[in-house]
């Protein structure tokens, strides 16, 4: 059996890595990246959570007509920070953090991964920064 191929695909990904990355972990292009856009709610309690989760859909719905991919971390197995830190890792261009206090204030934490840079944006507004 020959093998013609040298591993070029471990290499092209080890390639990828080392150009898109930094010390916090995979800094990805968002054509790139499993998904562009993360959500993270962050309740204390169910009834927080579905008032999130309103506010979540609703940002989804627009997002998917522009064609972003995005995913609600709803998972209640870790925490918001470990959540941040995962998608951190793996390079998600775009984090959005919706808490009570944003929902009381109508704005949500908007993330970059590649600059490193958070800034409170009014939920009217979001699809202008995103």
């Amino acid at each position: 059996v020959w093998a013609t191929s040298w591993g070029v695909s471990t290499r092209l990904m080890g390639a990828l890595i080392m150009t898109h990355s930094d010390d916090n972990g995979l800094v990805l292009p968002p054509n790139l990246a499993p998904y562009q856009v993360v959500i993270v709610p962050i309740y204390k309690n169910e009834e927080q959570f579905e008032a999130i989760s309103k506010v979540a859909e609703d940002i989804i719905s627009d997002l998917r007509e522009r064609n972003i991919s995005v995913k609600f971390d709803k998972r209640d197995t870790l925490r918001p920070g470990a959540k941040f830190a995962q998608h951190e890792l793996q390079g998600v261009p775009l984090r959005i953090a919706v808490g009570p206090k944003d929902l009381e204030d109508g704005t949500v934490e908007v993330a970059r991964r590649d600059t490193l840079t958070k800034q409170t944006v009014i939920l009217d507004r979001i699809n202008v920064v995103i």
